[in-house]
């Protein structure tokens, strides 16, 4: 009876032990695989939302640049009710207004990647190898930001429908899950917010379907948002600004530019 009970007591101790260190690695892993840009995601989506139900036009607009003001200070307004703090509110606001031009999506798609003088291919693919040169970006995310890119174009120019832009994005994800990155990592920041807006971003408009169908004077572009948050976060990160309100501020400017009534109404601007 005795070597019975030492026995179960020896098992006890072994299956806790065991128990405790799943729950490590579990934890661990969560540090590791969690993207620590999740909530920037989330917030791009709240102010998709309050762009769908809460905007209005203003009908004694008729100049575009007025127009893009307009949706600029109404996105701005938003920002007063986030629940952040005054800094980051303050990060927020310039942000929005430095990349307010996202707004409409022609010069945007132009400014990005159409042929410029210093590149053949435009200057997101500028951004790319400067950010790797001043090594903002290691290789691994180079290439998957350069995919991104090209993978953009397709849509843009309607040669790669929606869900296979969506199926790039989800396999860029598992990739990056894979490198290990943490939130201590000195790359795999730029890459990370990039692909929590993205799939935010996608998840957003799968379920707001009416949106783009309520932009038919536009050519609806599902990646405004994802190109303006590759815009926004590299162009923070080679000026030492803050990465996510960069990346946020250009995805939620490129993304009002294509949502519904806002959308809409800017095109009888152009």
């Amino acid at each position: 009876m005795r070597k019975n009970t030492i026995r179960l007591t020896a098992l006890l101790i072994a299956f806790v032990a065991l128990v405790t260190s799943c729950a490590k690695v579990d934890e661990t892993n969560t540090e590791i695989f969690q993207n620590p840009y999740a909530h920037v995601g989330k917030l791009h989506n709240d102010f998709l939302t309050n762009v769908k139900n809460n905007f209005q036009s203003d009908l004694e607009i008729t100049e575009l640049e007025d127009g893009i003001n307009f949706i600029t200070d109404f996105n701005i307004s938003y920002v007063s009710t986030l629940n952040i703090s005054p800094e980051e509110k303050a990060m927020y606001v310039n942000s929005l207004n430095e990349y307010k031009r996202f707004v409409n999506t022609t010069i945007f798609y132009n400014e990005f990647f159409a042929p410029s003088t210093r590149s053949s291919e435009g200057k997101y693919f500028d951004y790319l190898e400067e950010a790797l040169s001043l090594e903002l970006i290691d290789d691994f995310e180079y290439e998957q930001l350069d995919l991104i890119g090209r993978t953009l174009i397709g849509n843009y120019n309607g040669n790669i429908p929606d869900h296979k832009l969506k199926r790039v994005i989800l396999g860029i994800n598992d990739q990056w899950i894979e490198q290990g990155y943490t939130v201590d990592s000195q790359n795999g920041q730029i890459l990370a917010v990039t692909l929590a807006i993205s799939i935010s971003s996608i998840e957003w408009w799968e379920e707001n379907p009416d949106v783009f169908e309520l932009t038919r004077i536009l050519p609806a572009w599902a990646g405004a948002d994802i190109a303006g948050a590759v815009g926004g976060a590299i162009w923070s990160a080679i000026t030492g600004g803050n990465l996510a309100s960069g990346a946020a501020g250009g995805a939620i400017m490129g993304s009002t530019g294509v949502a519904g009534k806002v959308g809409k109404w800017l095109a009888k601007l152009f």
